[in-house]
């Protein structure tokens, strides 16, 4: 367990994305190249309201409660509100229902709206629930892992508390993912771990 805060990445400047220019390249399905997660994934062939952007480096995942409101709410609910305010739509890539299905939010290879000012080299997984007041289930938990372990190896990532980490620990505002998912991340990273070295 964290005995201290560790201290959040600093956000890149664009000559540290090895060789990005500074521009972002405009999302096109059918012409950028998703990778394919070895887990199934409910897919959910959302519109989106803005033009979403290919993301130039992924070097950390960040995990998302819903928060308010509590339950299992699903990525089209989520989606709806984040259109409703304004948004472009969604702005994880991932919703976990309590179920343990996972469903897609916005295309992984796109910039996500989920951790300001460090949506340009991560992903975002939000699980249902508050976890405030709830706990995740079990369901969520395996399928948390069986996400992780498969990002880790598209991306080839190094699972860590530095790699995997919860939305407090990239924004100090926020309390996200709720202390009871927080404090079941060493678990689950040391679980990725495992499986990716088996």
């Amino acid at each position: 367990m964290r005995t201290a805060w560790p201290r959040p990445p600093q956000p890149k400047k664009p000559e540290e994305f090895n060789g990005w220019s500074g521009g972002l390249q405009p999302y096109v399905p059918g012409r950028d190249r998703v990778p394919v997660e070895e887990c199934e994934i409910e897919e959910t062939d959302f519109f989106f309201a803005g033009m979403l952007f290919v993301r130039p480096t992924t070097e950390v995942i960040v995990i998302h409660h819903v928060g308010v409101p509590d339950g299992d709410t699903s990525a089209e609910r989520i989606h709806s509100a984040h259109i409703y305010n304004d948004w472009a739509g969604i702005g994880y890539h991932y919703v976990i229902r309590q179920d343990g299905t996972i469903q897609r939010g916005r295309p992984l290879i796109t910039v996500g709206a989920h951790s300001y000012m460090h949506n340009i080299y991560s992903v975002g997984i939000c699980l249902s629930g508050n976890f405030e007041v709830e706990m995740p289930t079990d369901a969520q938990i395996e399928s948390l892992i069986e996400l992780l372990s498969s990002l880790c190896r598209i991306y080839s990532i190094a699972p860590s508390d530095h790699t995997i980490v919860g939305h407090l620990d990239m924004n100090r505002d926020t309390g996200c993912p709720g202390y009871n998912l927080y404090m079941e991340l060493p678990y689950v990273i040391d679980e990725v771990k495992n499986r990716r070295n088996n």
